[in-house]
């Protein structure tokens, strides 16, 4: 079999394919998401667990939508969102303004998922991470995974029972 451009795009990081390979001058930001849950498979199951995991992405995907960005999972409990030709700065008013909307939109939508598919009200506690780091289309995804994981930090907790609050 030969190497068309067509397989060697088909083997990219789906961030890679997005980005394009173009200038290194184009600087973009990147945010490494992570959503820590204290025994949320313990508390709903994990079929609820899962739901509930994937109606977070889903928020995020929707929000940063709207801003020009877009994101992706890359592990179960973590996603990738990135900002063509927006500056660090203003990701991380973004970053901001997405865990304050999580807070009081995205977390009463999980609780009532978390409600139907158990059938009770569970008690769980989530933490929403993020590192944020710039980046241009010529970076490699792993170092780009690695910067934003390094500069992970903790921007919303909502514990069990509480409305929670962002930091």
């Amino acid at each position: 079999m030969h190497d068309t451009p067509q397989r060697r795009e088909a083997r990219q990081h789906p961030v890679e394919r997005r980005l394009g390979r173009g200038s290194a001058d184009v600087t973009s930001t990147a945010v490494l998401f992570g959503i820590s849950t204290d025994h949320l498979a313990d508390a709903l199951g994990m079929q609820a667990s899962i739901e509930v995991l994937k109606a977070l992405g889903e928020h995020a995907k929707s929000y940063f939508g709207r801003v020009g960005g877009f994101s992706v999972r890359h592990r179960r409990d973590e996603f990738l969102a990135i900002f063509p030709d927006i500056n660090l700065e203003k990701t991380e008013r973004l970053v901001h303004d997405f865990a304050v909307e999580f807070q009081q939109h995205a977390l009463l939508d999980v609780r009532a998922l978390a409600a139907r598919k158990t059938g009770y009200d569970a008690c769980f506690e989530i933490n929403l991470i993020a590192g944020t780091t710039s980046c241009s289309a010529l970076d490699d995804i792993e170092q780009l995974l690695e910067k934003a994981k390094a500069d992970q930090k903790i921007i919303a907790r909502y514990p069990c029972g509480e409305e929670g609050g962002t930091k």
